[in-house]
């Protein structure tokens, strides 16, 4: 039973250890929003983590997928045809042109 509870410990050390690892590498301003009463995490060590690997990869690396219930753009194209939401396009991408490639 005592070993047990001592790796229990060693586990709960390891996630506020990890967790701290990746909450000194988000800028200052961006842990003051996460550390506010207003935000909420069901794992903060994982949301930390990830925030942190988006950081170091850079803002190339990013694709941020948005507008998927057409706030931003028609409904309908100015053909008349319906346009097509974000998941269909990446739905239907095995069938577009790779359109990244210059």
């Amino acid at each position: 039973m005592t070993s047990l509870v001592l790796f229990h410990q060693i586990q709960v050390y390891h996630t506020i250890r990890q967790a701290q690892m990746a909450a000194e590498t988000i800028p200052e301003a961006l842990r003051c929003l996460l550390d506010s009463d207003d935000v909420h995490f069901k794992h903060k060590t994982l949301t930390l983590e990830k925030i942190a690997r988006f950081i170091e990869a850079g803002a190339g690396q990013l694709s941020v997928i948005s507008d998927f219930d057409h706030t931003l753009t028609p409904a309908i194209g100015d053909d008349g045809n319906p346009c097509a939401v974000t998941h269909q396009v990446f739905g239907d991408a095995l069938k577009l042109p790779d359109i990244t490639q210059k």
